[in-house]
């Protein structure tokens, strides 16, 4: 009984939650958490056809990464739409049905 309560307390205090946090900031909900993470996302290009699209996405400090649709590029965010010039990626588990795009602005 004894050393099960040390692995019990052992496991609470090695949890992420466990660390400290600044008391200062408030704790943003996992929605605008995602949502700020895929503001620092990059759409780099697309290539294939009208029926087979891919895109280039950059995620920050990271190589860029081929996603087609229905690749999961986060936990809980799916890309839904690739076009010529945008992705559009939907947060339906975090953000109940939101969607987040990228844009190619050619000059």
């Amino acid at each position: 009984m004894r050393i099960c309560s040390w692995v019990l307390c052992l496991g609470m205090i090695s949890s992420p939650q466990a660390s400290l946090r600044n008391p200062f900031v408030i704790p943003l909900p996992r929605c605008e958490e995602t949502l700020k993470q895929l503001d620092d996302w990059h759409l780099k290009g697309t290539v294939g056809s009208s029926s087979r699209r891919i895109a280039l996405m950059a995620p920050p400090q990271h190589p860029p990464l081929r996603v087609s649709i229905d690749t999961e590029i986060m936990a809980g965010v799916s890309v839904v739409a690739i076009g010529i010039a945008h992705v559009s990626v939907s947060l339906a588990g975090i953000c109940g049905g939101a969607h987040y795009h990228w844009h190619l602005y050619v000059k």
